[in-house]
């Protein structure tokens, strides 16, 4: 009988909010079911067994390793640095971009048998993905050694032979700094290194940060549209860019967040399908200007829920559609996997890096936003992500985490 008269009493509302709370109704039924795989939704069902997920990251790294090793001729007799002197990856003059990767041996077999290579596979899609024709700039493709016992670190050997490496220590060093303190001067040592091979820009990637197949298209993008502004008549408007990160963790990229562009993007994300949805309606229905207010009211507040259900992280894919697309923010403090430095920007967080000393819960990140906010300087952010995070192992914590957290 409660059904009956629920029933009863829907037939009896207006006709545009009966239509609208079925809408809810299919809604409710139908996005749960799409979204609980989607990460980052607030349906998502994460795995509850952490070790067959682990299992299933290392699958994915073998994969990975797999694919890096044939790109990198490391996997079979032929002898890939033949190569080198023809190739654009290996240029030392007029070098546009200078791209590093920071790397430290994991696990040491710490926690199990497993080597996960990080560096391999992370140098191979590198190497695969600068081999592009249609990029427009000149690179080269660096390798820093920044292992406290170099010499026990043997996956960089057969590729310090194709890459040109430099190595911060000579021999085994006893661990007397802080952890985090050894880390800031090890980018630092990087971040010098590149420089003085006099590239326009220092790319610093560290070894656990996979690219995406459109990094350096992106890249190339933002270079000349947000910090050259090359094809923008008002040449004074070019600001003073310290660095552009490219990768942030994806928990810290959702809606409800500090950042100031959020709530906007979220409100003209939610006004733009709400109007979509309420004109297509319309068409279909609606005749008198009040049910018109109306709907599109509802239709608003519809596309608002429905975004914050699927997760900005998830929405903000479609902008991989082309390299226009993606958005360019202020940087957050968070985080160092992937920057682009400038050479000014380069030279002012060095300047000021050389005089402070990270800690617990200062880390360098902390201190690349300390630099930023002290000199009046410009920090962007590039979204949707353009790395992955692998690092299963973290060097820093000595421990086993979620690389999709982190």
């Amino acid at each position: 009988m409660g059904f009956l008269r629920g029933c009863l009493k829907l037939c009896k509302l207006d006709e545009g909010l009966k239509h609208f709370l079925i809408l809810c109704v299919i809604t409710i039924v139908i996005l749960p079911m799409i979204c609980t795989l989607l990460r980052d939704s607030i349906f998502y069902i994460k795995p509850i067994n952490v070790d067959k997920e682990k299992k299933l990251l290392k699958i994915i790294d073998s994969k990975r390793l797999n694919e890096s090793l044939q790109i990198l001729n490391l996997s079979n007799s032929k002898n890939f640095s033949d190569e080198r002197p023809h190739h654009s990856l290996f240029k030392n003059q007029n070098i546009d971009i200078g791209v590093t990767i920071i790397t430290v041996s994991r696990n040491r077999h710490q926690f199990d048998l497993y080597e996960p290579k990080y560096l391999t596979q992370v140098a191979g899609k590198i190497v695969s993905l600068l081999k592009d024709p249609a990029l427009n700039k000149t690179y080269a493709v660096f390798l820093c050694n920044v292992d406290p016992d170099p010499n026990s670190y043997t996956e960089i050997s057969p590729l310090s032979k194709i890459l040109p490496t430099f190595q911060r220590f000579t021999a085994k060093i006893p661990q007397r700094l802080n952890i985090f303190e050894k880390e800031k001067q090890d980018y630092l040592f990087c971040l010098n290194e590149t420089m003085n091979r006099k590239a326009n820009y220092t790319f610093l990637i560290e070894d656990d940060a996979y690219p995406d197949d459109t990094l350096f298209s992106v890249l190339e993008h933002v270079i000349d549209n947000r910090i050259e502004n090359k094809f923008s008549e008002f040449k004074s408007t070019v600001r003073d860019v310290t660095y552009v990160k490219f990768y942030h963790p994806p928990r810290l990229l959702g809606y409800y967040s500090l950042e100031v562009e959020r709530i906007p993007e979220l409100i003209s994300i939610s006004v733009l399908f709400g109007t979509i949805m309420c004109q297509s309606y319309a068409y279909l229905f609606i005749k008198s200007k009040y049910s018109m207010n109306k709907m599109w009211f509802l239709f608003t507040v519809y596309s608002c829920l429905v975004a914050i259900a699927i997760g900005r992280q998830n929405i903000m894919e479609f902008r991989r559609v082309s390299s226009s697309l993606f958005q360019v923010t202020p940087a957050p403090s968070c985080c160092t996997p992937a920057l682009l430095f400038t050479q000014h920007g380069g030279q002012k967080v060095m300047e000021y890096m050389q005089n402070v000393r990270c800690r617990y819960n200062y880390a360098k990140d902390m201190v690349l936003e300390d630099v930023k906010r002290k000199h009046g300087l410009v920090g962007l952010l590039v979204q949707p992500n353009l790395f992955k995070h692998i690092g299963l192992y973290s060097s820093l914590r000595s421990k086993v985490l979620d690389p999709f957290i982190v």
